[in-house]
């Protein structure tokens, strides 16, 4: 059945990432495909760990920040590497 007053959203890898966040504050999301997504937040890609990819009201969505190993593995393009490490010290999860 159609519910024509709730959505579905779909994302994957960072848009993965953007729908679970937008579904955990709207309500009048029903449902969420989120392929490959993080399972926290993560940093902005420019800077890498000194800001929030996503704000929510004007303020920063807590995250995981990348510390200088992990920095320096995506500078160099090795995402996988990068993105795993900073998923490994969630630790330096970052609270706004």
């Amino acid at each position: 059945m159609i519910d024509d007053h709730r959505i579905a959203i779909f994302g994957g890898s960072r848009g993965g990432e953007l729908v679970l966040n937008l579904a955990s504050r709207y309500d009048d999301i029903g449902a969420v495909i989120a392929i490959v997504p993080s399972n926290v937040s993560l940093p902005s890609k420019f800077g890498w760990g000194e800001t929030s990819s996503w704000t929510f009201e004007q303020e920063e969505i807590p995250y995981i920040s990348a510390n200088a190993e992990s920095k320096e593995l995506l500078d160099k393009g090795d995402f996988y590497s990068g993105f795993s490490m900073m998923l490994q010290n969630q630790e330096d999860f970052i609270e706004s």
